[in-house]
């Protein structure tokens, strides 16, 4: 006879919180203002999950992949792993760029497309992926893909 391992899976909150003004994610520059407070002066980069409630409020926080210098790896497993467990309804993605530059870039396009993608056969809205920067703002990837030139403006 053959034994089959059994598991649980449980969601484990991280002992660490991030203290900030922002509760909602209503616009891209929520958004920004949260993910900022995370990836400040780092030469890395860093994805983020915000999970929120059907109101919008964060309901937790999640770093799904940190990177090197030039870029990082993630999947759509990776990103939507944790939402899940955590019962988001929906989810905004934020990564900085630590060159300062916010233009998303085709990977970026990529990911968000391919994410976007998964998001819809698990249950979960994707409302944005937003590129951050320290000082010059934000990019919308969402935004972008809808543009034929691929740009994107802050409000």
């Amino acid at each position: 006879m053959y034994e089959v391992p059994t598991y649980q899976t449980k969601l484990v909150r991280d002992s660490s919180t991030l203290k900030t003004p922002v509760e909602k994610l209503e616009t891209p520059t929520d958004v920004w203002r949260l993910a900022r407070e995370y990836t400040r002066e780092t030469d890395r980069e860093h994805m983020l999950c915000f999970w929120l409630s059907t109101d919008l409020r964060v309901i937790g926080m999640q770093e799904v992949a940190r990177g090197g210098a030039h870029g990082l790896g993630v999947t759509p497993r990776d990103i939507l792993r944790g939402a899940i467990v955590g019962g988001a309804v929906a989810i905004v993605l934020a990564h900085n760029h630590p060159s300062g530059n916010p233009k998303p870039s085709k990977e970026d396009l990529h990911m968000t497309k391919l994410v976007a993608d998964a998001c819809d056969v698990v249950g979960i809205s994707l409302l944005d992926h937003i590129v951050v920067t320290e000082r010059d703002g934000w990019r919308s990837c969402t935004a972008a893909m809808a543009t034929p030139d691929h740009s994107s403006e802050r409000d």
